[in-house]
């Protein structure tokens, strides 16, 4: 049964809250107070007029009083308080800002909110009195030439792998360069089968090249233990090289991987017809979605740092391009680490810098076929 109380005098006898008297009181009353006093209203009330545990139609905070003195609607909540209608309040009603007790405009807040009926698309004028026009130069283009292979990744960009805590750079360079053109990539996906709950079906090739499937259990939520991160997928391969050598140790799956290898045993792995070559071998090479060629270079080669590279690690090759200064065919290699690529070598430094290059051909119908240079 719900309570009314015939004046805001009996609604305050009844929550022992002390008020003063007259309508010119209650427009200066506490806001505090009133807030203690609406508190209580979000309750049903029995027949003694005691709250129940039901709730009800009062609300949050405040509710109708019914009539006599305040004679309207009391509702205080959220950022506002009004009082409308009655003896007690302006036809419009007034509301106070809780947080400032400042009055408050309700119909301008809203407004405000809005967006303006109208856009302005006056076109921005710009003063180019002063701006000449050019062509890029020659170098300037080579240098984004550069930047697009080694750095440029958007949506539509090959998948990529970067290299974890572990030494295995020859498994995700490999990996990486295979991805790098669609044929490629669709052919790893190729090698993966979902099989539920993180767990996947992966086909590898052993020695003597025959398929054999390799179960793999990844966290879907990753990072994946000591592996790489980056593109699933990827991820899921560089594990099943991992898993199927074994055995496992401190690493777990990776132990195998973790302490480096060449790039043409992971194509290998995969199902490529790989071999070892010469490193001046990668010069000329484009990909085309057939060849895949990764570098490693010499532990300690003099003149490595000049370039940006590191001991005994492996790249991908994602290109080759003339400097249009010196018309010398230049190697633009990526780094498995997914970032500190090296600046493009100069065919002249290859052989001197680089130990070897791993040159594998992905299997017949997996590509379009294409060139690549030696």
């Amino acid at each position: 049964m719900r309570r009314h109380f015939g004046s805001l005098a009996g609604l305050v006898q009844h929550f022992a809250v002390p008020v003063p008297t007259g309508a010119a009181a209650f427009a200066e009353l506490d806001l505090d107070t009133l807030r203690d006093v609406a508190g209580g209203l979000g309750n049903e009330f029995d027949s003694s007029g005691y709250p129940t545990d039901e709730g009800g139609s009062y609300g949050d905070f405040g509710g109708d009083f019914g009539s006599g003195e305040l004679n309207g609607e009391l509702n205080v909540g959220g950022d506002t308080m009004s009082q409308s209608g009655g003896d007690m309040g302006a036809p419009d009603g007034f509301r106070y800002d809780i947080a400032t007790g400042d009055p408050y405009d309700a119909d301008a807040a809203i407004e405000a909110m809005l967006p303006p009926a109208e856009y302005d698309e006056t076109p921005i004028e710009i003063d180019a009195t002063d701006v000449e026009p050019r062509e890029l130069s020659a170098e300037e283009q080579f240098a984004i030439q550069v930047d697009l292979l080694q750095h440029h990744q958007d949506l539509a960009s090959p998948a990529l792998l970067n290299q974890g805590q572990i030494g295995d750079c020859f498994v995700v360079s490999t990996l990486n360069t295979i991805a790098h053109t669609p044929e490629g990539m669709a052919y790893l996906n190729s090698l993966v089968t979902p099989q539920g709950d993180g767990a996947y079906h992966v086909t590898l090739f052993g020695a003597d090249g025959q398929p054999t499937t390799v179960l793999v259990a990844m966290d879907p939520s990753g990072p994946y233990g000591s592996g790489a991160s980056g593109d699933p997928t990827l991820a899921i391969l560089e594990r099943a090289i991992g898993t199927m050598h074994g055995p496992f140790d401190s690493m777990g799956a990776y132990d195998s991987i973790a302490n480096g290898g060449r790039p043409y045993e992971a194509m290998n792995d995969l199902g490529l017809f790989a071999q070892p070559l010469e490193a001046s071998a990668a010069l000329g090479y484009t990909p085309d979605g057939v060849d895949v060629l990764v570098v490693g270079t010499r532990p300690d080669a003099p003149g490595l740092a000049d370039f940006g590279l590191v001991g005994s690690h492996a790249y991908s090759v994602v290109g080759s391009l003339s400097d249009p200064s010196t018309g010398e065919m230049m190697l633009i290699l990526q780094n498995p680490w997914g970032g500190e690529h090296p600046s493009p070598i100069p065919a002249s430094q290859v052989d001197s810098l680089f130990g070897y290059a791993s040159h594998g051909m992905l299997p017949s119908g997996a590509g379009t076929g294409g060139t690549s240079g030696g």
